[in-house]
């Protein structure tokens, strides 16, 4: 069962004081909540074979003044604060048959207070670029965190332009990476306030170059990047049982390229993209301490074909991407454990690689239609009634396998294996009034 919560508000004023200076402040408050219980049963037992809960809360509040300043030759100014309140909370709680349940849970409370600035000069210049700084002040660790940014363009005289973008960046709400999952084989996000020795303040630098050329209709975009990530915390209780229930530091790199082509002839626009990544994960309490993250997919396509006669518009878009890494298990043992007077079992897996298996490629075919109502004034109102089909030819994408390790009091333990797909041939219609 899976109880889930997200709701939020935002209020905003904003003053044009002249025609060089402006003031926006936004506050604002979100709440997200999950709480998601299960139990594995196997047919004709009572007791369940594996049980538990995961919950994750968070509920910031915020409130930011930014002031805009334009500066001579048509060059600007950004000054601005930004306060930001989190209550983060989560509990993780699991067992297996009449085993002791094991519980994971935390909870903080703690306030970022940021100042910005930057300067950017005109995008009518054929040179030019955008640099500032946030100084962030982090209450739970009293320390001082600095982000420098930096932005350069070059426009040709011709139809090229050319960009570079850096910066460093951190975050202090920290997502625990669950490998494979639980014993629930649920991959929901457990969320936790960075700021311990255990769940360090994430830091990334990342850096981009990039130019785009654009004649007419035709616009081709090409994109390169890398990013460092340290800091990231693993909560790993699915591949290695002596491996679960401890936190587990790590890094990530991830180098990608990003083009885009896209042209329009009169009613009918088409744009294909191509993405290749590469992210691969650091943990070197692992067995296996270098491996492709979960989210590692090399390659993706998107094509996408639009046609527009008001008050009809027509799309198809087709998508085919790299399946995800997994890691699949073909043995393990079990050890003995003396301790005492009791004796306790613990299994690993004999495998010396994580995630060394891969998927199979995922593609499907979306469609859509729809038909815009106008009245005679525009300013009235409208309506707008569409029907789309996703995975036009009903294509199964398996998008996960996780296991776990089915074991009851004298049975032989052995290895159940979870497939999770994305959806299938599925119509929607909906209905839109605006006024």
């Amino acid at each position: 069962s899976l109880d889930l919560d997200n709701q939020g508000f935002s209020i905003a004023y904003e003053r044009q004081w002249n025609k060089n200076i402006q003031t926006k402040i936004v506050a604002l408050s979100t709440d997200y909540q999950y709480v998601y219980d299960y139990r594995v049963n196997s047919e004709g037992r009572m007791e369940p074979d594996n049980f538990g809960n995961k919950g994750s809360n968070i509920t910031e509040r915020q409130i930011q003044v930014a002031n805009h300043f334009k500066l001579k030759n048509e060059n600007g100014l950004k000054l601005g604060y930004q306060l930001s309140n989190y209550d983060v909370s989560h509990v993780i709680t699991s067992g297996f048959s009449q085993n002791t349940e094991t519980d994971n849970k935390r909870a903080t409370i703690a306030n970022v207070q940021t100042i910005y600035s930057s300067f950017n000069t005109s995008n009518e210049r054929n040179f030019g670029l955008e640099a500032g700084v946030r100084v962030n002040h982090f209450d739970k660790e009293k320390q001082f965190y600095a982000e420098p940014r930096l932005r350069l363009w070059y426009n040709t005289k011709s139809n090229f332009s050319f960009s570079l973008t850096a910066g460093k960046y951190y975050q202090f709400l920290s997502q625990l990476i669950q490998l494979q999952g639980d014993r629930s084989s649920i991959d929901l996000p457990v969320w936790v306030m960075a700021g311990d020795q255990d769940v360090p303040v994430l830091d990334a630098l990342q850096l981009q170059l990039g130019g785009i050329y654009r004649y007419k209709t035709l616009l081709i975009d090409l994109q390169f990047y890398t990013k460092q990530i340290n800091g990231l915390t693993s909560l790993s209780t699915g591949f290695d049982e002596d491996l679960g229930g401890k936190y587990h530091l790590g890094k990530a790199d991830i180098k990608g390229i990003d083009l885009l082509v896209k042209n329009r002839w009169n009613r009918y626009t088409s744009w294909v993209s191509y993405s290749f990544s590469n992210i691969n994960h650091e943990f070197e309490t692992f067995f296996d301490s270098n491996f492709a993250g979960p989210n590692d997919r090399p390659h993706s396509i998107n094509w996408v074909n639009s046609w527009n006669k008001k008050p009809w518009t027509f799309s198809l878009g087709w998508k085919v991407k790299s399946g995800t890494p997994f890691s699949n298990i073909q043995n393990f043992r079990v050890i003995q454990n003396s301790m005492g007077m009791d004796d306790t079992q613990s299994i690993q897996p004999t495998s010396k690689q994580f995630n060394d298996l891969r998927l199979g490629v995922q593609h499907q075919l979306d469609a859509s239609l729809s038909y815009t109502l106008l009245p005679k004034n525009d300013k009235d109102w409208k309506a707008e009634f569409g029907l789309s089909i996703l995975n036009v030819y009903d294509r199964v994408n398996t998008y996960n396998r996780s296991f776990f390790i089915d074991r009851f009091m004298q049975s032989v333990p052995r290895l159940i294996y979870l497939d999770k797909s994305e959806l299938g041939f599925t119509p929607n219609l909906s209905i839109r009034f605006e006024w």
